[in-house]
């Protein structure tokens, strides 16, 4: 840069992926995963009930979160100043996997109470 050139603080301003988007598909993953100790009894009716519920946050909540960060991160990267935390994306990952898995033990539990 030359002597006089005038950069605003906005033109060097450092973007990153904010941590709550990670955080809650994190935090739905493990909530899904802590109703499978829930569902363990596949005879009891609540048991089914807390199936529906954690299916529905292992396949929908947990997958809207991971998108929404996705987007973020990409609309960060367009910045020529972008600052990558690839913890996020760490946190993410694990909380997708995690919900996921758990949302096939509340399928299984689902789909053998309605075999009955």
């Amino acid at each position: 840069m030359r002597e006089g050139d005038d950069v605003s603080d906005s033109d060097s301003e450092v973007r990153t992926v904010p941590l709550w988007p990670a955080a809650a598909t994190l935090g739905f993953g493990v909530v899904a995963a802590i109703l499978v100790f829930f569902t363990l009894d596949t005879g009891a009716l609540a048991s089914f009930r807390l199936a529906i519920v954690g299916y529905a946050i292992g396949t929908v909540v947990v997958p809207v979160g991971m998108a929404l960060h996705r987007y973020m991160r990409d609309e960060a990267k367009r910045s020529p100043y972008f600052d990558p935390r690839y913890l996020y994306d760490t946190l993410a990952n694990v909380g997708l996997a995690v919900g996921l898995v758990a949302s096939i033990w509340h399928a299984f539990v689902i789909a053998t109470e309605l075999a009955r």
